[in-house]
């Protein structure tokens, strides 16, 4: 039998009769005397917290984005726009009033011109009614379908924000995952190291195995001090993305990372695209705009090839003295045609407006086709991941399982138990960063091909395959 097992077999045996004040007897299950004092404090507790699960996020994000408001207050201009478009088809009213007087030269009837010297007085009123059909049409046409652009792009921002809310609330649960896993490895590391010191007092350890563990315990605790600044950090950007006061700490209800499927990884990308090139409100919107212009170019071009029609009707007076006036009325219809250069100019303006349009929507359908594509290989690779994370972590709950049978028998150093548990906190850590990934890709995804209602994040997944609770420090299992 090897030396170092017969002296922790022969420590075992005699560690009984010690007293309870003494050294505890068996020094890898007793507790310390006081556990809280070598642990770090939580950079948080004194903070105001409060409780947030992913349906309350979406609903925030829903009312209260300020992204989202805003595209609303967009939508909401459009649309008064397209109603002053159609108030166009009302005809101008143009009214004047005169007095007139005459003194000169004059034409008569027959041509013959002649000197006169005299005075008329002519009051008058005139209502006239002006308005070119084509243009007030075309131009409320324009209106009309640069609001449903407005409204599509509206729908596109509130897509957008739900996405990007279910991302850094998963991110938020990520790093309190990863604050819990840290707080694990600073008591596996303080157990160690109380094990080693009370082997090194009796006599059966090593000065270096403790000299290792102390070490080890440091950069356990700085470890979960940079993880508590992850989380608050996390909390605070989520806090922004939905309008909170970014003092209190939003804090997960959920305890672990679930798996939570919500477009199979492996469907056909065809029939995916198929479905996102039908609803994505971003081609609709680029769809408006290219009809808006198209209606732009039109008008500009009624605008100079349609006639003004204008009914007008005047009433006055007119003779040499105010006092003896004889009634004058005219009245009728008209119509005016107006040609410039510059309009001619904005045409050929217009026809590049519509060809960038229309490139403009040609670019949102190959966007759609690539976030389809990128989001269906986030997602499968996401999903292998996860796999292999999950054997990571049982070969390391494993490793550290015969790691620590090996130090309890005298057969392993202490540096062997401090290598398994770190490797056991980072196959923790990367199990967690895998499944948040995976729930990421899988969010993205689903709103690719069809409306994210906050429904279809916040329910329970059909199939729970997140995580074990993490194994204490006596336990790896």
């Amino acid at each position: 039998m090897r030396p170092r097992a017969v002296v922790a077999i022969a420590f075992l045996l005699l560690a009984g009769p010690v007293p309870v004040s003494a050294e505890p007897a068996d020094p890898f299950t007793a507790a310390p005397e006081n556990p809280e004092s070598a642990m770090p404090k939580d950079l948080s507790e004194e903070e105001t917290r409060r409780p947030i699960d992913l349906a309350e996020v979406l609903a925030l994000a829903e009312r209260q984005s300020l992204e989202g408001r805003r595209a609303g207050a967009r939508t909401r201009i459009a649309g008064g726009e397209a109603a002053e478009a159609r108030l166009a088809w009302i005809p101008d009213l143009t009214a004047s009033a005169g007095i007139g007087r005459t003194d000169g030269q004059v034409q008569g009837s027959f041509g013959d011109f002649r000197d006169v010297d005299f005075r008329a007085a002519a009051p008058f009123g005139r209502l006239a009614f002006g308005l070119n059909p084509g243009e007030a049409w075309l131009g409320a046409s324009a209106a009309g379908r640069r609001a449903g652009s407005a409204r599509a792009q509206e729908e596109a921002v509130r897509r957008l924000v739900l996405v990007r809310v279910a991302e850094l609330y998963y991110e938020l649960l990520e790093e309190k995952a990863g604050v819990e896993i840290s707080r694990l490895a600073v008591q596996d590391a303080r157990d160690l190291l109380r094990i080693t010191e009370v082997l090194l007092r009796q006599g059966l350890g090593r000065g270096d195995d403790a000299e290792r563990a102390r070490v080890e315990l440091a950069n356990a605790e700085q470890r979960l001090l940079q993880a508590e600044r992850r989380f608050r950090r996390a909390s605070i950007n989520l806090a922004a993305a939905l309008d909170l006061d970014p003092s209190v700490v939003l804090s997960p209800r959920e305890d672990a990372v679930e798996e939570k499927t919500l477009v199979s990884p492996d469907d056909d990308p065809g029939p995916l695209i198929e479905r996102a090139l039908a609803w994505r409100p971003e081609i609709a919107a680029a769809r408006e705009e290219l009809e808006a212009v198209r209606s732009d170019r039109a008008g500009a071009i009624a605008g100079l090839a349609a006639p003004r029609l204008e009914v007008f009707y005047q009433d006055g007076a007119t003779g040499e003295r105010y006092g003896d006036l004889s009634e004058l009325r005219r009245y009728g219809v008209s119509a005016t045609w107006t040609v410039s250069v510059g309009g001619m100019r904005g045409i050929r303006t217009f026809s590049a407006r519509t060809e960038d349009a229309a490139l403009a929507l040609r670019q949102a359908e190959q966007d759609v086709r690539t976030d389809v594509e990128g989001a269906l290989i986030d997602t499968r690779t996401a999903a292998t991941r996860t796999l292999k994370a999950r054997q990571a972590l049982e070969a390391a709950r494993s490793a550290l399982r015969i790691s620590q049978v090996r130090f309890r028998n005298g057969a392993a150093l202490a540096i062997e138990v401090l290598q398994a548990e770190q490797a056991l906190e980072q196959a923790r850590l990367s199990e967690v960063a895998a499944l948040v990934d995976y729930n990421q890709a899988q969010v993205r995804l689903r709103s690719q091909v069809g409306p994210l209602a906050p429904a279809d994040l916040a329910a329970p997944p059909a199939a729970p395959t997140g995580p074990a609770a993490p194994a204490g420090p006596g336990n790896p299992e």
